[in-house]
């Protein structure tokens, strides 16, 4: 028996090594001529937000932003969805100053979340992806939101 649990707790270790070992995939977009350029493709999604800011969201917070292929922006900011538009050309990202969203009241909090995202998302002009991040910085490069892709 004690033959058994050996083996089996090498085999596990092998596994969890091996999975360890996977280079991280980078896709970096920046308005900078030396970064990798990445296709709008690779933006389109949806994406659950981590950070608006250097803040993280409210735990179980809905904020999510989707890129359409064609152009168009939405979401929900964290109490009310949002949508609009962006460009992305050359690598440089920017997104409509005027957003547009439902009008309903949740907690406080959700709601001062939710204004701190609506001020600083069209302050976003560069794009960093990497492993399923998407990180948006401004012109001083500063973050300005970061999200998981969603399966």
């Amino acid at each position: 028996m004690k033959f058994i649990s050996l083996g089996a707790g090498v085999i596990l270790s092998t596994m969890l090594l091996a999975c360890q070992y996977n280079a991280p995939s980078t896709t970096s977009v920046s308005s900078s001529a030396s970064a990798e350029t990445a296709s709008i493709q690779e933006l389109a999604g949806t994406w659950h937000i981590e950070s608006i800011g250097e803040r993280p969201v409210i735990d179980h917070s809905p904020a999510r932003i989707q890129f359409l292929a064609d152009g168009r922006v939405n979401g929900n900011a964290s109490c009310n969805r949002f949508s609009g538009t962006y460009s992305f050309v050359d690598g440089k990202l920017a997104i409509s100053r005027s957003l547009i969203a439902t009008k309903m009241m949740c907690l406080p909090a959700l709601m001062t979340q939710e204004q701190h995202l609506f001020e600083v998302l069209p302050n976003a002009v560069s794009v960093t992806i990497v492993n399923g991040i998407v990180t948006l910085h401004d012109e001083k490069n500063v973050q300005v939101l970061k999200a998981a892709l969603v399966d």
